[in-house]
């Protein structure tokens, strides 16, 4: 129970609608795979991108898996209130989530070899570690 994802830009906001989206499976299926659950038991989004959509379009819930978000202030293709919004709506419903946002560097400030921006997979193994997700 440690199955979770971590994905970037546009891929966070499949994984935004996966965490949102999820159902606990049919137990009556013939087919195995359509008995499991397909909710990820954690999601991390780097620079959640909106795709025209607001945080009101993702019906969060308070079973949603827990969320880690991380934006740079100065992103103008995924703006840091989305990732905030995101943040914000999970706490909301009283779900766990977690933002954490650098000054600078852009669009692409997590896919860099030094800034604030790259030290992110600290920040993301510490929150794994708090939910024992991480050994």
């Amino acid at each position: 129970h440690r199955i979770g994802a971590l994905v970037w830009s546009s891929g966070a906001n499949l994984i935004l609608n996966l965490a949102t989206h999820w159902n606990d499976g049919d137990k009556d299926s013939s087919d195995p795979i359509e008995r499991e659950s397909c909710r990820p038991d954690f999601v991390g989004m780097l620079c959640p991108w909106p795709d025209k959509q607001s945080v009101s379009d993702f019906p969060f819930k308070k079973e949603d898996p827990p969320a880690w978000a991380c934006s740079a202030r100065d992103d103008v293709v995924a703006p840091t209130a989305f990732a905030a919004g995101i943040v914000d709506a999970y706490h909301q419903v009283g779900a766990q989530a977690r933002l954490w946002t650098v000054a600078e560097g852009g669009h692409r400030a997590f896919d860099r070899v030094s800034g604030d921006g790259s030290k992110w997979p600290d920040h993301f193994i510490a929150w794994l570690k708090e939910l024992k997700m991480w050994k």
